[in-house]
């Protein structure tokens, strides 16, 4: 399993609870959030069972067909614009594996001040989708759900499963 983005660590310490025969890894760009997520997931990271490492998203560090499964909690906001960072995480996704990501919606994030386009990029439901599709995901494989968050934050929750390609040939 890898988490893009991993922040402080919350996510990894809780995923490594409940995998106790996989391995977690996890990458993110920065020291900080590295150094914040070492520390909480200590324990994890001595027996091998937490790997983390700092880095970009393109290219992933990992060979292709790595991952079973790929979870990205606010990190598509900081994707390249030509598809890339997501392609990368197609490739690493075996077959048969699914990507989760989390987005606050264009709906609320346009309403904030910070989340500009300077800044972020943000996305409504077709958006999320096409992000998918461009990096190979076929649209049947892919499902969105609309989520309503406490102080009205409204979220987008897509699944998408890598399946194999159908040849023309």
């Amino acid at each position: 399993m890898l988490e893009l983005g991993f922040g402080p660590g919350w996510s990894l310490r809780t995923i490594a609870a409940r995998i106790p025969d996989g391995q977690v890894f996890g990458i993110d760009q920065s020291d900080r959030m590295l150094q914040q997520a070492a520390n909480m997931n200590q324990a994890a990271i001595a027996k091998g069972r937490v790997v983390l490492s700092r880095g970009t998203f393109s290219p992933l560090p990992w060979i292709d067909s790595t991952f079973n499964k790929i979870l990205l909690v606010n990190v598509a906001y900081f994707f390249d614009s030509n598809g890339q960072d997501m392609a990368e995480i197609y490739r690493v996704l075996k077959l048969g594996g699914r990507v989760v990501i989390y987005v606050t919606s264009r709906e609320t994030m346009s309403k904030w001040p910070f989340s500009g386009p300077e800044t972020h990029r943000i996305y409504d439901r077709n958006q999320l989708f096409d992000l998918l599709e461009v990096a190979g995901f076929r649209r049947s494989d892919i499902k969105i759900e609309d989520l309503q968050l406490p102080l009205g934050i409204k979220g987008l929750l897509a699944i998408a499963v890598k399946s194999r390609r159908l040849s023309l040939c």
